[in-house]
């Protein structure tokens, strides 16, 4: 995995807080190149209506990974059968914002990606009835 530094509000749309920590993280280059991008839809509110104080929580639909805790809204689950790994993302008491996260960054995706891997397979489609029936397990329990 290559890992970006993300600045959550674009730089281009935001230079003044280029540097700010609470607008910086880290981020695969997947959720950041190609799904977030300069994206600005996972604001609650319009970019020029946010208040002069823009680092509050409240203002973000996603999980913002300085002012949220993430384990509130969304939970990891791996799975490991001998070489076999499944990932899992469960949303957490039916947490609006862990919702959005897992449906803005495609987390189904990186699910699915796992599953295929553990089979040596590319395409997205469980063909093993082991595996397959392991990861339907995974998917009912969330």
């Amino acid at each position: 995995m290559v890992l970006d530094i993300e600045h959550i509000i674009p730089k281009s749309e935001f230079l003044k807080h280029m540097f700010t920590m609470k607008n910086l993280s880290v981020s695969c280059k997947r959720c950041n190149m190609l799904i977030k991008k300069n994206d600005l839809t996972f604001l609650d509110i319009p970019l020029h209506a946010l208040p002069r104080r823009k680092f509050r929580s409240k203002y973000y639909k996603f999980i913002h990974p300085n002012l949220d805790n993430i384990e509130e809204h969304l939970e990891l689950n791996i799975v490991r059968k001998g070489r076999v790994r499944f990932i899992k993302y469960l949303v957490q008491n039916e947490s609006k914002k862990g919702a959005f996260t897992y449906n803005y960054f495609r987390l189904r995706e990186l699910e699915l990606d796992a599953a295929n891997q553990a089979q040596g397979r590319t395409k997205k489609v469980i063909r093993d009835h082991i595996a397959a029936e392991a990861f339907r397990r995974l998917v009912e329990n969330s």
